[in-house]
């Protein structure tokens, strides 16, 4: 895909979420790495964990961090934040693209800042997932 087609796709996932991106010129930037290195599995990975992280996020605000009912959910959020982590991580260590500082600070250091942009970025890599199984349909 080259810069053109993502810039497509991402304002056609736009339209299907009936949101805009806060992150868009991030997610056009990562998509860029992913199709010019062929990182298309490892994407992937990352939009699957990013859907869990983002739902099971609505459920820890929800129920609050304290509460007896959410059991394990704490710790597979804390396991999957890390999967995704890693995964961006592998992502970005591919990329000679401009930008890449950027997003590793925005979103790959261990700062409650970066906790909050990663939340909002899988928020927004949930609708690039929903969007591919509407496609896929």
């Amino acid at each position: 895909m080259n810069h053109s087609q993502i810039e497509e796709y991402l304002t056609e996932v736009e339209k299907a979420a009936q949101q805009k991106f806060r992150y868009r010129a991030q997610v056009g930037w990562l998509l860029t790495v992913v199709y010019a290195r062929n990182l298309e599995l490892v994407f992937e990975d990352v939009l699957f964990f990013s859907k869990f992280l983002s739902n099971a996020y609505t459920v820890l605000k929800r129920e609050g961090v304290g509460s007896d009912t959410i059991g394990n959910l704490k710790q597979e959020f804390s396991v999957n934040l890390e999967k995704i982590h890693t995964l961006l991580r592998t992502i970005v260590k591919e990329s000679e693209e401009p930008g890449r500082g950027e997003f590793v600070a925005r979103f790959l250091s261990m700062t409650p800042e970066c906790m909050e942009h990663i939340i909002a970025l899988a928020k927004e890599l949930t609708w690039i997932k929903n969007y591919n199984l509407d496609q896929k349909r």
